[in-house]
């Protein structure tokens, strides 16, 4: 696993994946990761060879704070 926060740097990786003949799966989240996202990720795993697991965090979804923080 790699964790990557720049758009330039995940093009990169890619670009690498795809010219090694990788499909690309990809499993887009909003939040902490729960059973159907582990569920989504072993389907990705199983279809290609290379999956990229988007974490996107937006803080107005939640009203107590402390949840954001964990």
């Amino acid at each position: 696993m790699k964790i990557v926060r720049d758009v330039s740097e995940l093009r990169d990786i890619v670009r690498q994946a795809r010219q090694g003949g990788a499909r690309i799966g990809l499993v887009p989240t909003m939040g902490a990761f729960h059973d159907g996202h582990l569920a989504l990720m072993k389907s990705a795993r199983e279809r290609s060879g290379f999956v990229i697991v988007s974490l996107c965090v937006n803080p107005t979804q939640f009203n107590d704070t402390a949840d954001l923080s964990r």
